[in-house]
Order: structure tokens, then sequence, then C-alpha cells
């Protein structure tokens, strides 16, 4: 009873929002379904195509088989929204990635002259933290690892009726609620948060996260910005939501070399020294890929700091495997193009633990496509990085010290540098 007790406690309100497409913030519904969950059953629904006044976009037609032919006799979305608002207000919203559905029926009120304001609930996220080591969170796959029937796959009655069965699921494996956290409709009225992913490039790069005195709070740094900036605006551990809480704005750089992006994140870090960053695990290295004591085979084990003249380290586990794999590739690549030598796996992996000329400048893509990025090697030491455009010359030393950014080289430095030389293998330059 207390189980139940605790399901019902509040209304559901499961959406699916199909919109024309377009430009964001220009998108109108086409199809909206809406079901009134009370923990246990479905105790009201609406399901309606909606004419947008608009062209569907020729992608959304395919996707969702919604033609402008069907929504052209289909009501409007101001001839619906009184039924729509009464199952809606005073709910939580529910729905498989829910800032969509919430924009959107945010968006069309909007036009009508009401600032709508719900709590929301989103399933994707919810069953990230319900529902461990899922190959993948879409509702389409979920649904099928799970057996939750989904028909009509992309058309809002049916996406929606498949993410009241899947609430449901959660709820009942969530019954303490230990994972339940809905967004109240003040933390999505929060004014830093509006439009700031939207601005951020899928690129990589360098985030900065600032307060209101545009004070740097925490730097962030990796191969796809927005992705990285969501996951710290969405983190529920208590530092990220302090500073969730504090960040105003969010600055990025961006670049196209992996190994410049950690040299100047590392540097900047350094240099700013944000409060948390203090606490942040980000850029350590904690894994490393060594030769055995019998210089046989090679393992990925926790950083041994008395062996890093023998190996790399890394971030994370998987990228000290990952760069496994590539390694013993490399290897079978060379042997099958020379057959009858016999290869050292020692001196192999030794050759790529060093840098290949002990004064050199590593030559690859730089933040944009009208120019590349330099790394300097001096006595087999980093010594710093740069850019240039790729019409000038940066052959002279004095050109080079005008452009370059220094660097402090230490062992986890150097792993990335050699890293990015063997994967990315960048023109090599002798000095």
């Amino acid at each position: 009873m207390q189980k139940i007790l605790q399901k019902i406690s509040s209304l559901y309100a499961v959406v699916d929002i199909e919109s024309s497409g377009g430009k964001k913030g220009e998108e109108k519904i086409i199809e909206i379904a809406i079901y009134l969950f009370d923990g246990t059953s479905i105790v009201d629904q609406f399901i309606s195509l909606v004419n947008p006044e608009k062209k569907i976009d020729p992608y959304v037609c395919k996707l969702t088989g919604i033609s402008d032919k069907m929504v052209q006799t289909a009501p409007k979305f101001h001839q619906i929204a009184k039924r729509v608002y009464q199952l809606i207000q005073g709910h939580i919203l529910v729905g498989h990635g829910v800032d969509f559905d919430y924009r959107m029926i945010h968006q069309e009120f909007g036009s009508l002259g009401l600032d709508l304001s719900l709590d929301t609930l989103d399933t994707l996220s919810y069953a990230q933290r319900v529902l461990l080591n899922e190959p993948s969170y879409s509702l389409g796959k979920l649904c099928k690892n799970l057996g939750i029937p989904l028909l009509e796959r992309h058309r809002a009655s049916g996406d929606a009726k498949a993410t009241v069965q899947l609430l449901d699921l959660l709820l009942e494996k969530d019954s303490e609620k230990k994972y339940y956290n809905p967004t109240t409709s003040k933390d999505l009225e929060r004014e830093n948060f509006k439009g700031i992913l939207e601005e951020i490039p899928s690129k990589m790069g360098i985030a900065y996260f600032m307060d209101e005195k545009t004070e740097i709070l925490y730097i962030d740094f990796g191969g796809n910005l927005k992705n990285l900036c969501r996951k710290n605006l969405q983190s529920l551990s208590k530092n990220k939501q302090e500073l969730q809480q504090k960040t105003k704005k969010i600055v990025c750089k961006t670049t196209e070399n992996t190994a410049v992006n950690y040299l100047r994140a590392m540097e900047e870090i350094q240099k700013h020294r944000p409060m948390y960053n203090l606490t942040s695990k980000k850029g350590n290295h904690l894994f490393g890929l060594y030769l055995s004591e019998d210089k046989k085979s090679l393992q990925t084990q926790v950083v041994d700091k008395t062996a890093l003249k023998q190996g790399i380290s890394f971030e994370k586990k998987k990228n000290a495997t990952d760069f496994l794999k590539k390694f013993i590739q490399f290897l079978e690549k060379k042997q099958a193009e020379n057959p009858d030598q016999s290869l050292s796996l020692e001196t192999e992996f030794l050759n790529i633990c060093n840098y290949p000329l002990p004064n050199a400048l590593l030559i690859g893509k730089g933040r944009n496509k009208e120019e590349k990025a330099f790394i300097e090697i001096q006595d087999n030491r980093l010594i710093g990085f740069g850019y240039f455009d790729l019409h000038s010359q940066i052959l002279s030393a004095e050109k080079r010290k005008q452009r370059m950014i220094l660097s402090q080289e230490n062992a986890t430095l150097k792993s990335e540098v050699l890293r990015y030389i063997f994967i990315n293998q960048p023109k090599i330059q002798a000095l």
C-alpha cells in the first residue's frame, strides 16, 4: 500500500511531440499526444495532429510519415490549447528527452501570450540513473531491450505510450525514489542556462564556466564542447550543482588539435586555478601502458611513477586499452609489410615512448582551417606550443618565440604529446 501511495502522489502528463522541423525557435507542433498517468494507470489522454500553418520539413515527413496534406484540415494549436493546458497544468510533464517537448509547448503557449511554467521529468536521464549499463538509452533501443511495445515509432501516440510504460517500470524499480529527481519550474526558469547550450559548438575545445563577475569557476575540455557542457549542467553531484548555481556564462575556445587542446587546458588551469578544478580529477593520468618485466608483453595498470620512462600514461583505462589496440594493429601492419623482418616489441614500444627527434617541430591542425598548430621539442623536452597562419613561415626561432605559449613538461604532458604523435601523425620538422 505504501508503495502505491508513493506512486500516486503525483500525476504525470506524459507527452510526445512531433514538430515541423526547421530553424530552432521557428518550429511548430504537427502532432501531440498526452497521457495523464497516476502512477498505476492512464486516467486521461489527448492525441491530435496539429496544423502548423507552414510547410513540414521533408526530413520530418520521411521520419514520421506526417505530410502537409495530413495536417491541412487538422486543428491549429490555439484551437486545442485549452485541452492541452487542462492536461498538463499542475502536473509533472514527462518525456523522453523532455527538454524538447517542454520547449515546444512553452513556445506555442508563448505565442498565445501565456508564459507556461511546469515541473518536468526526463525518462532518458532517469533511466540512466536507474538502469545501469544499458547499451543505449534511446527510446527505441531501451524499449526493445526491456520488452516494452513500441508501435508507430516517431509518431506522438506510439512514443508517448511507450514512455508511459518506461516511466512505470522506472518508478517500480526506484520505489524508494532514490534517483527520482524532477526538474522544478524554478530550475527551468534560470536565465543563465536558457540558450547557453544552443550557442556552444559540438567541436573540440576548452570551456570556461564563469560567474556574474566573469571570474573563472571551472575549466573543462574535450572532443565535444556541447556534450561536456551539457554533462556539467545536468550533473547531480554536489560540486557540480554548486557550479551550476554560480555559473552565469560559458565561454568556449575551439581547436582541431587534440594535443594542443590538452596542453592549453592544462596551462589555463595552472594559470587561473579555478576553485572547482581543485577538487576535479579532470586531466589527471591514472592509468599507464607499460612493458612487462620480461619485455614480451604490454600491460595496462595504475600509473607507476617509477616506470614512466618505459610507458605512456592515460586519463582513463579505456584510453589505455584503445591505444594498445591501435599499437597492436600498427605492429601487425608493419610485420605484414616486412614479412622477413623480426620485430622487437620492446624496441617498437620504446620508440613511441620517446620523441622522434631531440629537436623538432610537430605541425598539425590548428584552431580552424586557416591555420596550423605547432609543438616544439628542444633537447628531448616539450617547451611550448603555438599557432601560425597557413601562409606564414615559422622557421625562425624568433618568430616561434613570438607565437609560443610556454609549457613546463611533465610525464602527463609528454604522454599526451606522444599519443598525439602516434595517432595523429603530425608533420615532423627537424630543428
